[in-house]
């Protein structure tokens, strides 16, 4: 039986818009890292935050969130508040470089608390669902296009710091982990309710720029999406679709190119330069285990604890855990494992959610929660998988329309 969804109501649909324009502005100002304008976003995110619970506090009630949901978010409530801590105290080592990245946290925590408190109502968890799917989709066309003719350039205009740029993207690692999130969501929009080969083709585009990307763990990481997700598929879909979509997907591939992947897979030492910055992020945890360095101070702190030197200025661990471990201690790395084991069950259920765990893992070689443009999107489906439907009249039913979004 299928059940129909009240209609969108005018204000959710401006707090959804702004909230998706934040997230589209802070992936496309990806490549200016600490300037104004990212600033500006993050300071609407928060805003918009602050706005929706003024003027929507009955959604705020204990009794309409799942008990998931609650323990993720003071998992990552916690982690902006040791943010502050250390600023306000002498517990950081440059303070202002942990009230820099405090903000981001709290960014990151506007985008999953105000999803999660917009996606009480099943139409509008629908709507930014299917947003997501378009602008991710949309996002990665433009980033494809650029990196084959933009001769290296942001947009066709701006120099990169690096040769060959995906769309806003400096780091092709970034573009891996931002791909790897849209990849499983846009696959299972064409492939779940209803066959939608538009989608299909967004995402055999989607798989395609990540083997193009030249990101190793990223297409290793990929081709473990892929592969659940077309044997989870073929339970649902005939075996000739299934081996259809395949077929799209290896002729994206064969198109755009693996040359780039080539080349870092032909490297002796994959590793070479992250071990070491790695085992310094270690180092520096050993040293102050609990209270850490300070948020966002690896960079400051890096020197001191250096075991090479290639004459580059060293800005991340290249792994988030050990970095954050190293910037705030046990507390932080408890509360960000308790914020993805909350999260898991729900992805491995949804299938369209799996790129929030696949994006974990990739933070284990590289750092996308150190970028709102990556991270905005990754706390949206992750709150967009833990909400629930208590607050809709029908709650109690599998409500069924256009995309059916499944049961987290």
């Amino acid at each position: 039986m299928t059940f129909r969804t009240s209609p969108l109501s005018r204000s959710d649909a401006v707090f959804a818009a702004v909230l998706l324009a934040g997230g589209l502005a802070s992936t496309l100002l990806i490549w200016r890292p600490g300037q104004w304008e990212v600033l500006a976003a993050k300071s609407v995110l928060l805003l918009l935050f602050a706005t929706l619970v003024a003027a929507r506090p009955e959604r705020c009630r204990a009794n309409e969130i799942r008990i998931p949901l609650r323990v993720a978010a003071v998992a990552l409530i916690l982690l902006p508040l040791l943010g502050v801590l250390q600023s306000a105290t002498s517990l950081s080592t440059v303070p202002h470089l942990s009230a820099l990245s405090t903000v981001d946290w709290a960014a990151g925590l506007a985008v999953f608390l105000t999803a999660s408190i917009l996606s009480l109502r099943s139409t509008t968890r629908h709507v930014l669902l299917t947003a997501t799917a378009i602008i991710g989709a949309a996002l990665c066309l433009l980033a494809t296009l650029q990196f084959f003719t933009s001769n290296g350039r942001i947009f066709w205009i701006w120099p990169a710091a690096e040769p060959q740029v995906f769309g806003p993207f400096h780091s092709r690692n970034n573009y891996a982990s931002f791909a790897l999130l849209l990849f499983p969501l846009v696959a299972w929009k064409g492939l779940h309710a209803r066959l939608r080969w538009h989608y299909i083709a967004a995402a055999a585009l989607i798989g395609a720029s990540i083997v193009a990307s030249g990101s190793r763990a990223g297409a290793a990481l990929f081709g473990l999406e892929a592969l659940i997700l077309f044997a989870r598929f073929h339970t649902i879909r005939s075996g000739k679709t299934v081996f259809a979509a395949a077929a799209l997907l290896c002729a994206a591939i064969g198109i755009s190119g693996w040359t780039h992947l080539h080349n870092k897979l032909s490297d002796e030492d994959p590793l070479r330069y992250r071990r070491e910055m790695i085992s310094s992020a270690i180092d520096m945890f050993r040293q102050r285990p609990v209270a850490g360095f300070g948020l966002g101070v690896y960079p400051a702190a890096y020197p001191a604890f250096a075991k090479f030197d290639s004459g580059h200025y060293v800005n991340h661990a290249h792994n988030d855990w050990a970095e954050l471990a190293a910037e705030a201690g046990i507390p932080a790395v408890t509360c960000l494992a308790i914020f993805l084991s909350t999260i898991l069950p729900a992805a491995i259920r949804s299938i369209w959610g799996l790129g929030v765990p696949i994006v974990f893992a990739h933070s284990l070689v590289d750092y996308p929660l150190q970028r709102l443009g990556v991270s905005f999107w990754l706390f949206l489906i992750a709150a967009l998988l833990l909400a629930n439907h208590r607050s809709d009249p029908m709650h109690n039913h599998r409500v069924a329309f256009d995309g059916d979004l499944g049961s987290p």
